[in-house]
């Protein structure tokens, strides 16, 4: 998937690490042009994620626990896909901006 420029100017204003995107638009919910992953999501996710761990059957790969406790401190995030694009991404705030 193509990145705009203006994405990758955005991730650097608003603190965004490209794992943090990428678990968005794996396990993020589509509305309309947008991929959200809200706090509750980002949340539970974590908490599935330790208690598979806790009974050890995590594959090889470590788990995503950082960028998922970065989305959860920046309360949510939103990712911005039009025509194979990603376009902008920023904080979920609750407000439905990605109508």
């Amino acid at each position: 998937m193509k990145k705009t420029l203006h994405l990758g100017v955005r991730m650097s204003q608003r603190g965004l690490t490209w794992e943090m995107i990428e678990l968005v638009l794996e396990y993020g919910v589509r509305v309309r042009e947008c991929v959200v992953m809200t706090r509750d999501h980002a949340a539970a996710m974590l908490a599935e994620l330790r208690a598979i761990s806790r009974r050890g059957r995590l594959a090889q790969a470590p788990p995503p626990y950082r960028p998922l406790k970065q989305i959860l401190d920046k309360g949510g995030l939103v990712v911005v896909e039009l025509g194979g694009c990603l376009v902008t991404a920023y904080a979920y705030t609750g407000r439905r901006r990605y109508r």
